[in-house]
């Protein structure tokens, strides 16, 4: 993260932080419901929050597009997928580690 501010998109501020966690967030969202030991409820609660989680961080995103700089938008989209990715490693690492 504090690469992705100083070297790559020159940002600051607590919202890059926070579409980090967006993406983290989402990508472990998914791969536990891809899980077969959970039940048709707790998916359904789970993309309701899901939902919900997503309507208030897209309208955060909206009102930084409309007020801000461009860069400030890529550098969102590139927090978001770089909690992606620490999700998507983590993971890796995690099954990997079980198989062993």
């Amino acid at each position: 993260q504090i690469v992705l501010c100083m070297y790559v998109v020159d940002c600051d501020g607590i919202s890059i932080v926070w579409c980090a966690c967006v993406g983290w967030y989402f990508h472990k969202s998914i791969i536990m419901k891809q899980q077969q030991h959970q039940t048709e409820i707790w998916k359904t609660t789970a993309t309701r929050v899901d939902m919900m989680f997503g309507m208030i961080n897209l309208a955060a995103l909206l009102y930084y597009v409309l007020t801000a700089e461009t860069i400030t938008t890529l550098a969102h989209e590139c927090a978001i997928l770089l909690g992606a990715l620490l999700s998507a490693v983590e993971q890796y690492r995690a099954s990997n580690k079980i198989r062993k």
